[in-house]
């Protein structure tokens, strides 16, 4: 997959392949948040 996007309000992760399509699409439970300048989970 060349990209990831995650949605936290939605509770949706999509992963993208090189062409920009989405490959995967998953609901999931948020635990944490996500820290972009560290690009990490807290």
């Amino acid at each position: 997959m060349a990209r990831w996007w995650l949605d936290q309000e939605t509770s949706t992760v999509q992963f993208f392949n090189g062409a920009n399509r989405a490959g995967v699409e998953a609901q999931i439970t948020n635990i944490g948040s996500f820290a972009s300048k560290q690009y990490s989970w807290l």
